[in-house]
């Protein structure tokens, strides 16, 4: 399971799906996540941080979408 500390911060004005693409796109930059590892399911990423299916869902599809 990837070692994911995700802290949302409320009130930012920023989606969560944004504030979780980019926890992730810090992960890939600092080396953690290796292109072409394989990402969590998002129904269990999202129980594992306690946010929607569809939250992970959209982090993941914006992620992809920059390529």
């Amino acid at each position: 399971m990837l070692d994911l500390f995700f802290a949302p911060e409320p009130g930012t004005g920023i989606p969560l799906y944004d504030q979780l693409a980019a926890r992730l796109r810090e992960l890939i930059e600092a080396g953690r996540l290796q292109s072409g590892e394989r990402l969590p399911p998002t129904r269990e990423l999202a129980r594992s941080i306690g946010v929607s299916r569809n939250t992970v869902s959209r982090a993941y599809d914006g992620l992809a979408a920059e390529g």
